[in-house]
C-alpha cells in the first residue's frame, strides 16, 4: 500500500503502542515521528488524526525522560484539539490529561490540579462516573492532592475509586490494583504527618 496510505498509518499506531506497553519507547518514538510527520504533510496540522499521532509521540517523549518536550507537544495539540474538535471530545480530553501528568512530574503541581479538575468534571459529563476514563481522571486528581499536601482529599478520592474499580472493573484488574497502592500512599502520608484518618 505504499507508506502513505492510511491503513499503514493505522497499523503503525498500533505497533507503536504495542512498543510503548513493553518499554521500547525509543522505537514507539521514531515509527510515531514518522506517521506524524507523514500525517501533517497529507492531512494537515489540525487533522484528528494528526493530533492523535502527535499525543503518542508525546507519550514517547515523556517515557523517554523528555518531558518538557512532551509538556510543550500536549500543550500544541490540546490548543489545536479545542479549537478543530472541541472541549469535551475524548480526544481533546485525552490529551489534557497527559499535559497535566506533564504538568505534575515538571514540578507544576498547582496547574497540573486545575487542569485534572476540568478534565474529570468533562469525563463525568460526557463519560459518567464510573466509565474506566473518569476513574483515572480521579486518581490523576488525587495525585495532584497528594502532591500539593492535601492528603485528606486524595485519601478520600482514592477510596471512592477503589471502591468503583472493585465494582465496576474486579478485585484483580490492574487499575483497581493501582488504586490499592494510592491508597496506600494516602495512609501513609497521613501516618507521616500526623494526620489521623
Amino acid at each position: 500500500l505504499g507508506d502513505n496510505d492510511p491503513h499503514v498509518w493505522s497499523v503503525g499506531d498500533s505497533l507503536a503502542w504495542a512498543l510503548r506497553l513493553m518499554w521500547r519507547s525509543a522505537e514507539a518514538r521514531e515509527l510515531d515521528q514518522d506517521i506524524l510527520t507523514r500525517r501533517r504533510r497529507i492531512l494537515g496540522e489540525d487533522h484528528r488524526d494528526s493530533l492523535w499521532s502527535a499525543c503518542h509521540l508525546a507519550l514517547d517523549l515523556h517515557h523517554m525522560g523528555e518531558v518538557q518536550a512532551a509538556r510543550d507537544l500536549d500543550q500544541d495539540t490540546l490548543a489545536r484539539s479545542r479549537r478543530t474538535l472541541g472541549e469535551d471530545h475524548p480526544d481533546t480530553i485525552t490529551v489534557a490529561a497527559n499535559l497535566a501528568w506533564n504538568l505534575r512530574d515538571l514540578g507544576e503541581v498547582q496547574a497540573a490540579r486545575d487542569l485534572d479538575q476540568d478534565v474529570l468534571a468533562r469525563c463525568r459529563r460526557v463519560l459518567g462516573e464510573n466509565h474506566p476514563y473518569t476513574l483515572e481522571s480521579v486518581s490523576n486528581l488525587a495525585a495532584d492532592l497528594r502532591a500539593l499536601g492535601e492528603i485528606h482529599a486524595a485519601r478520600d478520592l482514592d477510596q471512592d475509586t477503589l471502591d468503583r474499580r472493585r465494582r465496576v472493573l474486579g478485585e484483580r484488574h490492574p487499575e483497581t490494583l493501582a488504586s490499592v497502592s494510592n491508597l496506600a500512599a494516602d495512609l501513609r502520608a497521613l501516618r507521616t504527618h500526623g494526620a489521623s484518618g
